[in-house]
């Protein structure tokens, strides 16, 4: 399954998403938990004063929480950066790519984030699926 890019300015068609989880089934044969390795990579606008950029982080934080909560937002881990850079990458959960696009609209920083969305799919090898 490819990746697909989700920027504020310009949402790409989810059909790719939906095409490659439709009737995804996972490698014992039951419906597959959907799952979505989001690349985020956030860029202050130019001029936006420190106390703005305190705000959207704290109620990022708070709605972070709350994706955790409902079970949307499973992991969340920071790459190696660049000076600079803000970039973070996130496990989700979600019913389908529109509903991740439900999940993802509701975080602050999308407003200035870009994100790379790879739908997953699991692996025969997986350790998880000896133990389920």
């Amino acid at each position: 399954m490819g990746a697909w890019a989700v920027s504020r300015k310009r949402r790409a068609p989810l059909r790719a998403a939906r095409l490659a989880l439709a009737g995804a089934e996972d490698v014992r044969g039951q419906e597959a938990i959907v799952e979505f390795l989001v690349d985020m990579v956030t860029t202050v606008p130019a001029g936006t004063s420190e106390a703005e950029v305190d705000d959207i982080r704290a109620r990022e934080a708070a709605n972070s929480a709350k994706l955790a909560d409902r079970g949307h937002l499973l992991r969340l881990w920071r790459p190696p950066l660049a000076p600079g850079e803000w970039r973070t990458w996130g496990l989700f959960r979600a019913d389908d790519a529109d509903q991740l696009e439900q999940v993802l609209a509701t975080m602050p920083l999308r407003a200035w984030r870009h994100d790379t969305v790879t739908p997953l799919s699991p692996h025969p090898n997986d350790p998880a699926l000896r133990n389920s």
